[in-house]
């Protein structure tokens, strides 16, 4: 039967940064506790005492014991920098629109849809080009200096090493795009390149 404790556990483990941060003693108990608290309750259907949840994550939090694993990759990886993104309110009609111009103009794009917002991702070279066929929709948000980590014939062990590379540094993604071919982190442009860095310097031992 699940318990609050194991319930708390559950919530935390499903994500590798918040986990590793809870493990060194880097995450506010109290505030992580109050967010927890409702989603607990509601699998339990009942309230409880968010001092109890906190309880529990500090007990969970001393049982965390970081991997000792060596690093592990396999796959293909290649660094894109002098990225742009733009983030803008989208429907089928306006994303197949889009997407259909984009492909035909033959530029290189990443695109991701949700809730009716998309993102796309491209090169600073093809601004003009994107800002052009974007100039009617609404625009939200418009990032530059960004970069990619891009990774093909990745396999499961080799994304649990990245992750934890990317935990030990406290570097997040700001967006991860997955396809059947290809696994895309875009971060910041200096963590991008760092990232590249830190893992070239892995794979030489």
């Amino acid at each position: 039967m699940p318990t609050i404790s194991s319930l708390a556990q559950a919530l935390v483990a499903r994500n590798p940064f918040l986990e590793d941060a809870l493990s060194r003693n880097l995450i506010n108990y109290q505030s992580l506790a109050e967010e927890l608290t409702p989603l607990v309750s509601r699998q339990l259907n009942k309230q409880i005492k968010t001092s109890t949840v906190m309880i529990s994550l500090r007990r969970y939090a001393k049982k965390l014991v970081k991997p000792k694993t060596p690093f592990h990759f396999k796959g293909i990886l290649d660094l894109k920098t002098n990225l742009v993104s733009i983030t803008f309110q989208s429907n089928d009609e306006i994303i197949n629109t889009t997407t259909r111009d984009m492909f035909e103009s033959k530029q290189s794009f990443f695109l991701t849809t949700s809730n009716s917002v998309s993102t796309i991702t491209f090169s600073n070279v093809n601004k003009t080009f994107f800002l052009e066929k974007l100039k009617n929709k609404n625009i939200l948000e418009l990032h530059e200096q960004l970069g990619a980590l891009c990774f093909r014939e990745l396999q499961s062990l080799s994304f649990f090493s990245i992750m934890q590379l990317f935990s030990k540094n406290m570097i997040e993604p700001k967006q991860i795009i997955e396809n059947k071919d290809e696994l895309i982190i875009i971060l910041d442009e200096h963590d991008a390149l760092q990232m590249y860095v830190l893992i070239q310097e892995k794979l030489r031992g």
